[in-house]
């Protein structure tokens, strides 16, 4: 389980890295803020599809 949260962790870290450079290349401004709600965003997402596949 732990390796999941790891992998999770990881694969949200990226999709942060990602959306904030189309952010900058869009000309909007990239905060703190930003990213951790891109993260948590993108955890709380994936494990709603993974809580959804386990039904």
């Amino acid at each position: 389980m732990t390796t999941g949260l790891i992998l999770l962790a990881f694969l949200a870290v990226l999709a942060a890295v990602f959306l904030t450079r189309m952010r900058r290349r869009l000309g909007l401004g990239v905060t703190g803020g930003t990213w951790a709600v891109i993260i948590a965003v993108f955890a709380i997402v994936v494990l709603g599809l993974w809580a959804s596949s386990q039904h």
